[in-house]
This record gives C-alpha cells, sequence and structure tokens, in this order.
C-alpha cells in the first residue's frame, strides 16, 4: 500500500510539474518538484529505494518531454 501511495504521488507531482511547474519562477528559476520528492524519500526511505524510485521519475519525465529519451534518467 505504501509503494502505491508513493508512486500516485509521484504521478501526481510528474503532473503538476508539466503542467502547472512551467509557469512559476522563483527568482527567474524553474523549480524542479520531482527532483525535490525524490531527495526526501531518499532521506526517509534509504539509497536503494530512491534510486529505483529516481529512475522511474527520470523516465517519466522523459516520457512528457520532447528531449532525447533517458536523459533524465541518468
Amino acid at each position: 500500500m505504501k509503494k502505491a501511495l508513493t508512486y500516485i504521488c509521484l504521478i501526481l507531482i510528474a503532473v503538476i510539474q508539466t503542467s502547472v511547474g512551467r509557469y512559476i519562477k522563483i527568482f527567474g528559476i524553474l523549480p524542479n518538484f520531482i527532483l525535490t520528492f525524490t531527495v526526501l524519500y531518499s532521506l526517509t526511505n534509504g539509497s536503494f529505494k530512491a534510486a529505483v524510485l529516481g529512475l522511474v521519475s527520470g523516465l517519466l519525465l522523459d516520457a512528457t518531454s520532447l528531449g532525447v529519451f533517458g536523459l533524465n534518467a541518468l
């Protein structure tokens, strides 16, 4: 259940970042909500689980962007 909730939150954050997040600027810098979520997840759950979440979130961002596929997953 906890794993499913984590990935549901990740999908919701990805939707927010790709839709509304492009218009939010703090001193001219676009925030990366998925990176922040992954770092906070790694602080609470350990590095291996965070590495898997980082890979999934990178692939999710690559699927929504028009750049090179796999670049964010690295």
